[in-house]
């Protein structure tokens, strides 16, 4: 069966445009969260930490955003070797 070059140029370039919008959202959940933790961190110790000041299931959160994180890491790596081994292994 004969590769179409543009097809596979086109969806490399889907891939690579999926995964950028995949790290942009994780990132962004990621930094939002920390933000948001840490305003409800410094709100619960203005009042003599106060725990209801505190985000509402927070290790849970907390857990997922940096499992998410990670699990982005581990995927970026993991295409990074496949994208940077020699092409005659590939085929």
């Amino acid at each position: 069966m004969a590769h179409d070059k543009s097809l596979t140029i086109s969806s490399r370039t889907a891939f690579f445009c999926a995964l950028t919008a995949l790290n942009v959202a994780i990132i962004s959940f990621y930094v939002l969260w920390s933000i948001a933790d840490s305003i409800t961190v410094n709100r619960a110790e203005e009042h003599g930490f106060d725990p209801n000041q505190l985000l509402p299931h927070a290790i849970p959160l907390w857990f997922a955003a940096h499992a998410s994180l990670l699990g982005l890491l581990a995927l970026d790596v993991l295409v990074f070797m496949a994208w940077r081994r020699p092409r005659s292994q590939a085929e």
